[in-house]
């Protein structure tokens, strides 16, 4: 069992964006294992919208978190997302509108079209007011 903290998360995010074959290979094992722990995917959401996140970890962190919706999001998946977990991701993800990075921006906004394709309206009505405001409080033209 690995201990799922912001340090660990992001030394496997940073291996991950390696150029070497065994630190990549090392990441993705290590990636495998904190997908399965509470809070990993509200740290890579967190990562992904700080500005002060090199743009290629923030990339991988947005890929790994959209990756991590598809897999596990339902319910019905093998280990599916504590409610905790969903409700931090959420929250988050509503703030993608503040990312200025175009690739990054992209990847959060498939996560929240999955999010909402799963939730909206039953479990989160406040999706569509919530996204309307941001878009209008923080506009990005790419």
């Amino acid at each position: 069992m690995v201990e799922c903290s912001l340090q660990t998360v992001s030394q496997a995010i940073v291996a991950a964006c390696s150029q070497d074959y065994v630190q990549v290979k090392q990441a993705e094992q290590m990636i495998s294992q904190l997908e399965l722990e509470q809070n990993f995917f509200p740290i890579l959401a967190e990562l992904c919208i700080d500005s002060s996140v090199p743009v290629d970890k923030r990339r991988m962190s947005a890929i790994c978190l959209k990756n991590g919706v598809t897999k596990f999001w339902r319910t019905m998946s093998p280990h599916p997302l504590c409610k905790e977990d969903k409700d931090k991701i959420k929250n988050i993800a509503l703030r993608c509108y503040s990312v200025e990075i175009k690739e990054v921006f992209d990847q959060l906004l498939e996560s929240v079209a999955k999010i909402s394709r799963y939730e909206f309206p039953k479990t989160w009505p406040e999706f569509v007011p919530t996204q309307v405001q941001s878009a209008i409080r923080d506009p990005i033209v790419y």
